[in-house]
């Protein structure tokens, strides 16, 4: 989701030991965050990582957690008109209504980001 490097910090609670997360800090670890715990680092997988979140937390955390597309559309209706040269009478005409979806605007995210327009890190 988010495409450049960045870090998120997480306050401890405790105030010794804050938490660090780490995303693209290479260009072949697109599916890795590196976390950091009072100076020690360790490498897990994304989906590992999402995995344990979408466990610990309830219900209505869960759905803001799941992974949504929103798409904003303007729908086009032309109407063609079109003689026909054969098979019926010629000079008839068929009325043809075309409907095109264009899509103007793709959000990809997390439920609660793209519907309530929060998120952790800053783009």
């Amino acid at each position: 989701m988010i495409d450049g490097y960045d870090i998120a910090t997480i306050p401890d609670l405790t105030g010794q030991n804050d938490v660090k997360f780490e995303i693209n800090w290479r260009e072949m670890d697109k599916d890795v965050v590196r976390i950091e715990i009072g100076g020690k680092k360790s490498v897990v997988k994304l989906a590992d990582l999402y995995k344990v979140v979408f466990d610990i937390v309830g219900p209505e955390e869960q759905s803001d957690l799941l992974p949504v597309r929103k798409t904003t559309i303007r729908k086009y209706i032309r109407q063609h008109r079109i003689r026909a040269g054969k098979n019926i009478k010629k000079g008839d005409e068929m009325v043809v209504n075309c409907e095109i979806d264009v899509p103007l605007t793709v959000e990809e995210g997390l439920r609660k980001d793209v519907f309530k327009k929060k998120s952790l890190f800053k783009i």
